[in-house]
């Protein structure tokens, strides 16, 4: 498989939109480059999966729609409801836009987390304080971007709360701090999902140490290769 791409962190540990990177609170993780100097090959295979890129943080890269002013925009069945898509110096942003001139009004979010390696297709969050919401527009490989799924069409709604079970597939070590539902400590938690297949990488060590009865299965096989490890 070909080596991850550029924008993905061997670690990426999120905080807050500031985009400050802070050291990973969970002391017992040890990370992907603990298993590299033995195991290259297989972390670099991991990073190109869509099970690592399940979820990033937002930036030119890892956001697969395009801001250019011709596919910027997402017209709805309701004319006087647009989305406009943004990229500017402080980041990325949804605005719908809603009315008939002079009588206009919009709101405005920003791509906090981008959902979605973009094999298919990606959807966004954005937070209000402590409170992880999903975004009215998400993008679809196929066709740019799309109404979020179950989203009725023609209507702005930024209030769909994304709760625990929505996190356990797109990311790792998120800190609930219900009620509600959907708010979470912003500190700490890793994008993506970067722990690969521990499993797979002991059977390795496990048949690296040449053992010869063969009849084992192979959960005995790793359970001999964790005193080597």
């Amino acid at each position: 498989m070909n080596a991850p791409p550029s924008w993905v962190p061997s670690q990426a540990v999120a905080t807050h939109p500031s985009g400050n990177v802070k050291l990973n609170p969970r002391e017992n993780y040890a990370g992907d480059d603990a298993c590299r100097s033995c195991h290259q090959d297989r972390v670099d295979s991991f990073h190109g999966t869509a099970h690592y890129l399940t979820s990033a943080l937002p930036d030119k890269d890892s956001i697969l729609g395009s801001f250019s002013p011709d596919a910027n925009i997402l017209k709805t069945s309701n004319p006087d409801l647009f989305f406009r898509m943004e990229r500017k110096d402080d980041g990325f942003f949804q605005t719908a836009v809603q009315g008939v001139t002079p009588y206009i009004t919009s709101r405005t979010e920003r791509f906090d987390l981008v959902i979605g390696s973009g094999d298919k297709g990606q959807t966004f969050l954005f937070w209000k304080g402590n409170l992880l919401f999903q975004l009215p527009v998400s993008f679809w490989k196929e066709v740019g971007w799309v109404n979020s799924p179950g989203y009725r069409d023609g209507t702005a709604y930024f209030d769909r709360p994304i709760i625990r079970r929505c996190l356990e597939c797109h990311g790792s070590y998120f800190e609930s701090q219900a009620p509600p539902p959907n708010r979470y400590s912003q500190t700490g938690f890793l994008v993506g999902m970067p722990r690969f297949d521990t499993f797979d990488v002991l059977r390795d060590v496990a048949s690296r140490l040449e053992i010869s009865d063969q009849k084992q299965q192979p959960k005995q096989q790793v359970d001999r290769a964790k005193d080597e490890v």
